[in-house]
């Protein structure tokens, strides 16, 4: 879940991010167990700032035992300003920390949103290369780390990112 920093789910009613979508489909408890996990992290780590290890919480009416919900970086401009090296570094770690999450909880497989496209403002083509080259490095970088998980899904809502990944897995060969 592409989760906002508050990491209760998003309060505007019928609001088409993936965070109300998620939210409405898991049901009331996603949002109360969202509630007990941030009162389980460390003082000082109330908020779930971009690119900070993700919420593990029950996946409820989701057809998943899990959701991770992880802030990514918010880049000015709405989708045509660029990220820095600190935007950048922060989507790194969202994929990376729900990638190291869900070796931790056992998880089989995972499914990433197009974090911090969007509403965000991160630009589509530079979020996926992100997205595409964190998941091969830490993959990479293990042995054990492929064998843990066994199916990573990007899942592209738009036709748009969907033609951005496959263009990108084409030209590296993922």
């Amino acid at each position: 879940n592409a989760a906002n920093e508050e990491g209760l789910g998003c309060f505007i009613p019928s609001h088409r991010c993936i965070d109300n979508v998620l939210h409405r489909a898991a049901g009331p408890r996603l949002r109360e167990s969202c509630r007990k996990a941030l009162a389980a992290r460390e003082k000082g780590c109330e908020l779930l700032r971009p690119g900070t290890t993700p919420l593990v919480t029950p996946g409820h009416h989701l057809p998943c035992n899990h959701v991770l919900h992880v802030t990514g970086p918010c880049v000015p401009g709405g989708g045509r300003g660029r990220p820095t090296a600190e935007h950048t570094r922060q989507l790194q770690n969202c994929y990376r920390l729900c990638l190291d999450a869900a070796k931790e909880h056992d998880m089989k497989s995972i499914a990433f949103c197009c974090i911090s496209t969007g509403l965000f403002g991160y630009p589509q083509d530079l979020a996926a290369a992100t997205a595409l080259s964190t998941v091969h490095e830490w993959l990479e970088e293990e042995t054990n780390r492929a064998a843990a998980l066994e199916t990573i899904v990007f899942v592209t809502y738009l036709a748009t990112d969907n033609a951005i990944y496959k263009d990108i897995m084409d030209r590296q060969r993922l």
